[in-house]
């Protein structure tokens, strides 16, 4: 009697016991999951700071050691400062290249920023005016994005990040070039409507296929027409066969108009 009274509530401890210890285990993956999504929460904001110590307290859990050494990293680097770059290095290369898992963006765009900054950058000139006779280009310092050969920009705006965008557009407001600076250095360029409006790097205010410039084969083949623009009775007809080879309707009825 006494020995299945002691047996039965041995057992009963032991279901208790088990019981109370996966509870334990289940509350706590919880907790670490909790923890773990915000730090991922406060990446994505830029809280690195904060973020840190709780993925250091979490270990192993998840991805929770990279991130941390993302946390570092970020914490690390300063974009003007090339002291540094090889702190920053040491913690980035405690990540995967391949890595895909929470925070990929981040991670990706940490090491584009230290790429960039320690990419060499022309020297500066000693003068602006050196810039008059070539385009906007990347590493130039911003003093003299305004006065290159595409003469002063547009518009100035900002692009967020402490960046500027600079915009160089045509008299009916389509945009032909931009340039993206920080404070002191031209960061990114890029030629807009490039099919249009240039001929590798000359800009062509009036398109490159402008009636001036569709008419250069002409001179050259000795025909004072060699569209046949004669041949057709309405400039709506002659523009649909000849689309690329003018500006726009107005310039290839102009041209129309001439040959009849």
């Amino acid at each position: 009697m006494h020995s299945g009274f002691w047996k039965a509530l041995t057992a009963g401890l032991l279901v208790l016991a088990a019981a109370g210890l996966v509870f334990g285990l289940v509350k706590n993956a919880r907790g670490s999951d909790a923890r773990y999504q915000k730090a991922v929460s406060l990446i994505e904001k830029d809280c690195c700071r904060d973020a840190e110590p709780v993925l250091e307290e979490l270990g192993g859990y998840r991805d929770a050691k990279v991130l941390c050494s993302y946390c570092r990293a970020y914490l690390a680097f300063g974009k003007y400062d090339r002291s540094t770059f090889a702190q920053t290095h040491r913690y980035l290369d405690q990540i995967p290249a391949d890595y895909s898992g929470d925070c990929e963006w981040e991670v990706a765009e940490l090491r584009g920023e230290l790429a960039l900054a320690e990419t060499p950058r022309r020297p500066a000139a000693h003068s602006t005016a050196a810039y008059a006779d070539r385009l906007p280009f990347r590493g130039m310092p911003v003093s003299g994005v305004g006065r290159t050969i595409l003469g002063a920009y547009s518009t100035r705006t900002s692009a967020g990040g402490g960046l500027t965008l600079y915009e160089w557009t045509t008299g009916s407001g389509e945009l032909y070039f931009y340039a993206i600076g920080d404070a002191s250095t031209v960061t990114e360029v890029s030629k807009c409507s490039e099919s249009l409006y240039w001929d590798g790097d000359t800009f062509c205010p009036n398109g490159i296929h402008s009636r001036s410039a569709a008419a250069q084969p002409a001179a050259a083949s000795g025909s004072g027409d060699p569209f046949d623009a004669a041949s057709y009775s309405d400039p709506d007809d002659f523009y649909y066969d000849h689309p690329d080879d003018f500006y726009d309707y107005e310039d290839a009825e102009d041209y129309w108009d001439e040959q009849q």
